[in-house]
């Protein structure tokens, strides 16, 4: 009988340390990929991801902050500030996305890597 309170014992707790393991293999994909935009928006500089504006600083992989009005401080020291329409993915590569030229016409530009 005390094996058995024992057995049952044991396997609440297990299941309780179980169910606190955090589930990241969801968000993974999309945060591999994420690409943050700087945005010229009511004259304010912002930096966007997936459309909605972040509210703070972000680390890349590869060690540089960006803020949330554009400027990267790379982990060597250098400062860059992104320009309307530029953007910088995870791993710190910055590309421009898309610039429009006076006639209104999109053009698409390929990554300075």
């Amino acid at each position: 009988m005390k094996s058995m309170i024992l057995l049952i014992t044991f396997c609440i707790f297990s299941l309780n340390a179980l169910s606190q393991i955090k589930d990241t293999t969801g968000n993974f994909e999309q945060e591999k990929n994420g690409k943050y935009c700087a945005i010229l928006k009511d004259g304010i500089m912002m930096l966007m991801k997936d459309e909605v504006p972040t509210t703070t600083l972000v680390t890349l992989r590869d060690g540089s902050k960006v803020t949330i009005d554009g400027n990267i401080l790379r982990s060597d020291g250098i400062n860059l500030v992104l320009k309307n329409g530029e953007c910088i993915d995870m791993n710190g590569h910055i590309e421009n996305r898309i610039v429009t030229n006076p006639k209104q016409k999109t053009i698409e530009l390929k990554s300075e890597k």
